[in-house]
Order: structure tokens, then sequence, then C-alpha cells
């Protein structure tokens, strides 16, 4: 019966820790997102903000950020490629922009070109 009555005791012991990790571990996560609330917000904002000056500019055949200054039936391969060097994946075979790739922060472009090389098409792909 001692016996018995012990291996209940640390069974309900053990029992009571595991519970108490186990409320601890959902209570983080639970706190870890209420704070991220905020976040969706600002990220809103931002891309919101973004969408509005992408508008604006291509609407006169333009982009903003590291593309400014370039526009869609003026601005030549030339001048791509005076901005920007060299694309990572140039016009070729079934390809038909020259691919600039976008990493940490940097914006990815690409740009496709009329037969006089001037831009026909500006593609933004955003920040990776």
């Amino acid at each position: 019966m001692k016996k018995t009555m012990s291996a209940i005791t640390a069974a309900a012991a053990v029992t009571s820790c595991f519970t108490g990790f186990g409320a601890a571990s959902f209570s983080a996560p639970a706190k870890a997102a209420a704070q991220t609330n905020t976040l969706p917000e600002n990220t809103n904002q931002s891309a919101a903000e973004l969408v509005k000056n992408l508008y604006n500019t291509a609407y006169k055949g333009e982009m903003p950020q590291q593309a400014q200054g370039l526009t869609i039936n003026k601005s030549t391969k030339g001048d791509v490629h005076a901005a920007f060097g060299e694309p990572e994946r140039p016009v070729g075979g079934d390809n038909r922009f020259d691919l600039y790739h976008w990493n940490m922060g940097q914006p990815g472009y690409g740009f496709s070109y009329h037969k006089d090389m001037t831009i026909s098409e500006i593609r933004y792909f955003g920040t990776g």
C-alpha cells in the first residue's frame, strides 16, 4: 500500500511539473502574438505607400527607387546598363527581360526592350 501511494504521489508530482511547463510554453507564444499586432498595421501602411508610388510613377512610364529616371519608350538598354550594370540574367532565348535579382532590401527589376533598344516594359519584383 505504501508503494502504491508513493507511486501515485510521484505520478501526481511529475504530472503537475509537466502541466506547469506546458502552461508556460503556451503563454509565451500568446504574448509574442499579441506583441506583433502592430506589425501588420505598419506593414500595410508601407505597402500602401509603395503601391501608390508605383502607380503614380508607372502612369508616367517610370519607376521609383533605383529605377528612377528610366522611362519607357525613352530610356535605352544602355541607360539601364549604366544605372544597374550588367544584368544577372540578360535577354536571350525564351527570356525577353534583362533581369536584376533582388536581395536583402535591394529591389529586383526586369527590363524588356523594343527593337530600337528603348525600354518597352519595366517590372518591379520587390525586395526578396
